[in-house]
């Protein structure tokens, strides 16, 4: 293993993922929704999500109670969806309007150091604690990761997509292709051991590895103590990074109460159809446009300030919400109506997306953006490899 970075066993898809493709930013209810609109169908969301089933709710069922049926169902699906794989790593190019990422599915250790002494897989967002041990239990339950993480190397690595392009050239066509409900083309080709597996390995673990997407999976890995996680190792050629706002129910204050608020916090609240900017905030309420700005006494040392400020004060404070509850959701800026609000929704807070530049500077400083301020596109697709986890 170099750095952490090695070969896997476990399940590859036969064609498209059973299932499973639901955006990692959907909330709870949105993922109950979706396995009531399939009924009791086994499908990769239910294996991923066991105690949001209908059954699970129906009967109280805690994480632990459907488990056991959640690897029930999981060895059905590979059963009669998946093939066996074993000691590979995939080369995986997904593309559509959202970007391209072509990169390679292996195996990471999210606890390995590098010579330095610092984690080889470096977080770029901190984490819903939550969400973590939820997943924990999960992965550490049924010993399979069904989801990739996204990693990207903290240094540009274009060896890494030149290497794959010579190799899949030389292998032909892909063993896997499919296109997903958004019209993004999958393409999965598989090697084995030998001297273009060792290339490729070496040449992905050549630096320091940034978790682009999948922080709370790569934290759970880590928590579960199952010594490895699936990740897509990408350097693009055009891995995007878009905004994540921030949309809240229960809310329904009239806009002088709004301003009011804002003043007793020593804001200034200026009337603006205008989007996010880096250190101005757009706030939407129902009928009425904001602009915010972020003072510069704010955590002016950290990048991603404008996440922290919109979080920590304009929705625990200003609109007294929690943020880490089921009230408050990220959305990214795709899904978001080019004016007013989305349904059920009764204010929403626009962010201005971060740059490369500030990601890899946030790693430089070794201390993460703030949480959900990050949302790279187009990410590798949920199931289409079961890693084995032992």
């Amino acid at each position: 293993m170099r750095h952490g970075v090695r070969s896997m066993s476990g399940w590859i898809t036969r064609g498209e993922p059973p299932g499973g493709g639901l955006d990692e930013f959907a909330s709870p209810a949105e993922v109950t929704g979706a396995l009531q609109r399939s009924g009791e169908t086994v499908s990769l969301l239910s294996v991923q999500h066991p105690h949001r089933t209908i059954t699970a709710r129906r009967g109280g069922l805690t994480l632990d109670d459907v488990l056991p049926r959640a690897r029930a169902q999981l060895d059905e699906l590979r059963r009669r969806r998946y093939r066996r794989a074993e000691d590979v790593v995939l080369p995986y190019r997904v593309s559509g309007s959202d970007g391209t990422a072509f990169g390679m599915l292996c195996l990471v250790d999210p606890s390995a150091a590098g010579r330095d002494g610092l984690p080889n897989v470096r977080h770029g967002e901190d984490v819903y604690p939550a969400v973590v041990a939820e997943r924990a239990a999960v992965l550490a339950g049924l010993r399979c990761a069904t989801s990739a993480a996204m990693l990207v190397p903290t240094s540009p690595l274009p060896e890494l997509g030149s290497a794959l392009r010579d190799v899949t050239t030389r292998l032909g066509g892909p063993v896997v292709s499919f296109s997903d409900e958004r019209a993004r083309s999958h393409e999965l080709w598989e090697i084995g051991p030998g001297d273009d597996q060792n290339a490729l390995l070496r040449i992905a673990a050549a630096h320091p590895l940034l978790v682009a997407d999948g922080n709370h999976r790569i934290a759970a890995a880590r928590e579960s103590g199952v010594g490895g996680m699936l990740a897509l190792i990408t350097d693009g050629p055009d891995v995007r990074i878009g905004p994540l706002h921030r949309v809240m129910r229960d809310v329904d204050w009239s806009v002088p109460e709004f301003e009011q608020r804002c003043r007793r916090h020593g804001l200034t609240v200026r009337s603006s159809v205008d989007g996010a900017a880096q250190g101005r905030l757009a706030v939407r309420l129902r009928g009425a446009s904001f602009e915010i700005d972020v003072p510069s006494t704010v955590e002016p040392e950290r990048v991603g300030r404008d996440y922290w400020f919109a979080e920590r004060v304009l929705i625990d404070e200003i609109f007294d919400l929690d943020s880490e509850s089921s009230d408050v959701r990220c959305l990214p800026g795709s899904a978001l109506p080019e004016r007013g609000l989305p349904a059920e929704t009764g204010a929403a807070v626009l962010l201005a997306p971060l740059t490369w530049t500030d990601v890899r500077h946030a790693v430089r400083l070794h201390r993460p953006t703030p949480r959900k301020s990050t949302y790279f596109t187009p990410k590798p697709r949920s199931g289409v490899y079961l890693a084995d986890l032992g």
